[in-house]
């Protein structure tokens, strides 16, 4: 019996570093990354590592960062990489209630209000940083844009400041949704900060 709880001493002491010792609690690193590969109508890749501050029901700077927003019940991923000579491309990912585990993307569950399972997806490829205005009308960037209809997202792991998964869809140009303007995304990956509720 003594012998039995001196080893679990000495296992709480020496390997795990004391058994009542508390949990050290999550910090906000505020740097985010999100990437992915797509091919199709346009082929490219998309890179985007840093921190951007984006407000809800913004568009991102024009500065290449990741970052994930809560709006109300919903939670998006947005990113944007500068390319050099003040444009860049921009993408973003409508999560709705965003918990771990697989979500379907779902465009047409986003004309309901509220929307919790509202998931869609925006690439706005080569867009001049002047396109970005802070303001909560980006439908200007809407006819140059592709919107994922079908996918699904990943949800690695969520907690209460960081968000990581991976993500793969179809996109089809808004202005022009014939097959010959579709593009596939795919390796997708993200690993995000969420922002602290002020």
């Amino acid at each position: 019996m003594f012998r039995k709880l001196f080893v679990t001493m000495a296992l709480c002491a020496g390997v795990l570093g004391g058994c009542d010792s508390p949990s050290k609690p999550e910090e906000f690193d505020p740097v985010g990354t999100l990437s992915f590969s797509y091919q199709g109508a346009i082929s490219g890749t998309f890179q985007a590592t840093g921190a951007i501050d984006v407000q809800p029901g913004t568009v991102p700077a024009a500065a290449t960062g990741a970052t994930a927003v809560r709006e109300e019940e919903s939670l998006a991923l947005v990113a944007f990489q500068a390319r050099g000579a003040g444009r860049g491309d921009a993408f973003a990912l409508l999560l709705g209630d965003a918990e771990k585990g697989t979500l379907q993307l779902n465009p047409t569950a986003c004309q309901q209000q509220p929307a919790p399972e509202c998931r869609i997806g925006i690439f706005v490829p080569d867009v001049a940083a002047t396109e970005l205005p802070d303001t909560r009308d980006p439908s200007e960037l809407m006819a140059k844009s592709y919107v994922l209809v079908l996918g699904a997202v990943e949800v690695v792991s969520r907690t209460r400041l960081r968000i990581r998964g991976t993500f793969q869809g179809v996109a089809v140009r808004t202005d022009n949704p014939g097959f010959q303007n579709t593009i596939n995304i795919g390796q997708g990956q993200f690993d995000l900060p969420i922002r602290p509720e002020e």
